[in-house]
């Protein structure tokens, strides 16, 4: 971004040393680039929200249609970021851009959760092994919330405490109702 700035400030001295203020001049947008790593988001400190029940797509709720890159753009988006990880180790390269491929169709076939696939990809876009790896073990920890019945409150204060963290509710209750066991 400093470099960006920097060309920016160097271009207009020189065109006002030239003289050339008096037309304006086509100044290019950079090439947009794909990036290969997605930096870890840094989240603002704030209340947890409370945990709304996912539920699978209704007809009464339409889903905004995301926009989403054709098969052969994903294709060439993994090839870059494999060819980027491995260099020159074709087999390698050709490993992680399979994989990818197959968690890629995998993800998009699931309807069931949205929501936990929307934060899923917001998380790990465009890394699909991770995706389909947040989904599978968000999805298995929402389930397994849901069919708890005992110890309601500490439930409660994990949901309060985690959100849609779900691996983390579950993960928070399981000690909490481990600790509150050991009390007794």
């Amino acid at each position: 971004m400093k470099k960006l700035i920097i060309g920016i400030l160097i271009l207009v001295l020189i065109i006002l040393l030239l003289g050339g203020c008096g037309t304006p001049t086509a100044i290019e947008e950079p090439e947009t680039i794909v990036p290969t790593t997605i930096p870890e988001p840094v989240e603002p400190v704030q209340e947890p929200e409370p945990v709304v029940e996912e539920e699978p797509i209704e007809e009464e709720n339409p889903v905004v249609e995301e926009v989403k890159p054709s098969r052969e753009d994903i294709i060439e988006i993994f090839k870059a970021n494999a060819s980027v990880r491995w260099g020159d180790d074709y087999e390698m390269v050709k490993y992680e851009v399979d994989n990818q491929l197959e968690a890629y169709d995998w993800v998009v076939e699931q309807t069931e959760y949205p929501k936990i696939m929307e934060r899923a990809k917001s998380k790990w876009y465009p890394d699909y092994e991770m995706i389909k790896y947040e989904y599978q073990n968000q999805v298995e920890a929402y389930e397994w919330i849901m069919n708890q019945t005992a110890y309601p409150d500490i439930m409660e204060r994990a949901k309060q405490k985690w959100g849609d963290d779900y691996e983390m509710v579950k993960y928070e209750y399981e000690n909490q109702v481990e600790a509150y066991k050991a009390l007794q």
